[in-house]
C-alpha cells in the first residue's frame, strides 16, 4: 500500500514541477488581472499591412488607453512586446517567446485582436481590425468601467 502511496505522491510531484516550469508568460499576463485590460496584437508578421493599420489605428489616443487600464501586447510567432500606456517608458524591448500557445489565437488566422478584462475574460476576439472608437465603446459598456466612472465622480 505505502509503494502505490508513494508512486502517487512521485507521479503528483512531477506534474507540479512539469507546470510550474510551463511558459512563464503567463504568468506576465496573470499580473494584470484586476489591475489592467490586455489588448493582444498577433500577426505572424510585423511588416503586414494589416497589422500595420492596426497599430497606426491607437496613435494618439495613449491618454484614453491609459485611462481605460490598456495594457497592450504586440505578438508574433517567436516575440512580443508590451506596452503599458501608464508607465513613461512605455514600451519594452521585443523578447523570445517559448510558447506562442498561451496567447489565445486561432492558429489559422495571421491577425488577430484580443481584448481581455481586468477579470481576466476574454471580451473581444475577431481578425478584423480593431477601431478606436470600437475599443472605447466595448470598454465603456463594461460594468466594471461603469464604477471606475463612478468612482472618480
Amino acid at each position: 500500500m505505502s509503494l502505490i502511496k508513494n508512486m502517487i505522491v512521485q507521479v503528483l510531484f512531477c506534474v507540479v514541477v512539469s507546470l510550474l516550469s510551463v511558459n512563464m508568460n503567463a504568468q506576465d499576463l496573470k499580473k494584470h488581472q484586476w489591475k489592467n485590460r490586455v489588448l493582444i496584437i498577433q500577426t505572424t508578421s510585423v511588416t503586414s499591412d494589416k497589422y500595420d493599420r492596426q497599430m497606426r489605428e491607437f496613435d494618439g489616443y495613449e491618454s484614453g488607453l491609459a485611462e481605460r487600464k490598456i495594457v497592450l501586447y504586440e505578438v508574433t510567432e517567436k516575440q512580443f512586446r508590451q506596452t503599458d500606456f501608464k508607465s513613461t517608458s512605455n514600451r519594452s524591448d521585443w523578447n523570445n517567446i517559448d510558447q506562442i500557445d498561451y496567447f489565445p489565437k486561432n492558429k489559422k488566422q495571421t491577425f488577430q485582436v484580443t481584448l481581455i478584462g481586468l477579470d481576466g475574460g476574454i471580451k473581444l476576439q475577431q481578425t478584423d481590425i480593431l477601431t478606436q472608437k470600437e475599443l472605447y465603446n466595448i470598454i465603456d459598456s463594461m460594468p466594471m468601467r461603469a464604477a471606475e466612472l463612478s468612482n472618480n465622480k
